[in-house]
């Protein structure tokens, strides 16, 4: 292990080169709407850029995120600028009244759906992206979107600290069963960046209920978890941001 840091650690510098190139093809590869070229073939140099309906919001989250973490590295104008456009965009999508109807809690149904249904990970991922923007730039104008956002991963947040993942707007009412990859470890990560921002609020009990969720309670009574844990780097990353102001071993 001790090894395996050290190469890493050699090879920082080459990583971090290659996130900034990343964040450059970003750039390059915004619509003047501000979403992102969805499929780039760089040996025909062409685009496919699906409708609307069909784009991805996780991934566009993503963008916000990595160009957000790309600008505290390097204060570059162009990366802050690209991140707000993009967050632009999201907002023409984003509804109110998503936690039994109060107008505080802001959520982004899928597009497909005539804002009806709202999947976690949209909301999740698009509110730990834009609190990471916030953090980075200090641009206070998307403060009443993050804390939005924020506000229904309360609403969908159940009795165990884990989270709802299918929520319809229709008639307040979500879908127990229905499960998405890393939807919850994402929304935790971004209640413990709202319990960083705003120490006063619900936010930091709720941030700790959530990973106590994923760190302890997820792997109790599994055999097979004393020996490995699962796909669980959103955990790590919520658990290493929330140990300024939640010291618990376990995480």
């Amino acid at each position: 292990a001790d090894m395996a840091r050290k190469q890493l650690l050699n090879r920082q510098a080459h990583y971090r080169s290659a996130a900034h190139l990343a964040g450059q093809y970003l750039i390059r590869h915004q619509n003047d709407d501000g979403r992102f070229d969805y499929q780039y073939f760089p040996y025909r140099d062409e685009v496919k850029q699906p409708s609307d309906a069909r784009y991805s919001v996780p991934r566009h989250a993503g963008a916000i995120y990595g160009l957000s973490m790309l600008y505290q590295d390097q204060a570059k104008p162009e990366y802050a600028s690209t991140a707000k456009r993009a967050i632009t965009w999201l907002t023409q999508y984003t509804q109110t009244e998503c936690g039994g109807w109060i107008p505080q809690a802001m959520c982004i149904p899928k597009i497909s759906t005539h804002d009806q249904i709202a999947k976690l990970g949209d909301s999740a991922l698009s509110a730990l992206a834009i609190l990471t923007y916030l953090d980075a730039t200090g641009d206070l104008s998307v403060e009443p979107l993050a804390r939005g956002l924020v506000t229904f991963l309360l609403r969908v947040q159940r009795a165990d600290g884990d989270f709802h993942h299918r929520y319809l707007l229709y008639d307040d009412s979500i879908e127990p069963r229905s499960r998405g990859m890393f939807a919850s470890e994402q929304a935790a990560f971004a209640l413990v960046l709202a319990a960083r921002r705003w120490p006063q609020g619900p936010w930091r009990d709720a941030a700790e209920h959530a990973l106590d969720a994923l760190t302890i309670h997820k792997y109790e009574g599994d055999f097979l978890s004393s020996f490995f844990y699962g796909a669980d780097h959103w955990t790590c990353l919520a658990a290493r941001a929330a140990s300024p102001i939640i010291k618990k071993p376990d995480y």
